[in-house]
């Protein structure tokens, strides 16, 4: 989630869109995850399909850009980051007390 950093950059579809002042990105897990999403989705249209919703989200796009006000990154970096500075902590207690 995040506050726009400036007007909209692109829009397509939708009039007097320009202006808007926040925004959220949904990462998926994986695209297994997303897959399975979209095959519970078919199951809720009841004609099979959900292709009918894409090209609508295709006919109608925004694109502004995002100050995001909390965003960790990648979990694996984050992950690093947090050992390393947990075994630093360790290196430097144990030289304190050696």
């Amino acid at each position: 989630m995040g506050w726009a950093a400036a007007p909209a950059i692109d829009i397509w579809g939708i009039e007097d869109a320009s202006d808007w002042n926040q925004g959220v990105v949904v990462r998926w897990r994986s695209r297994r995850d997303f897959l399975k999403f979209l095959e519970v989705m078919d199951d809720k249209t009841g004609d099979g399909t959900i292709h009918d919703f894409k090209i609508a989200a295709i006919e109608k796009t925004i694109a502004y850009p995002l100050d995001p006000w909390f965003h960790l990154g990648d979990p694996r970096l984050l992950i690093a980051l947090v050992l390393a500075v947990f075994g630093l902590c360790v290196q430097a207690f144990s030289r304190r007390d050696g």
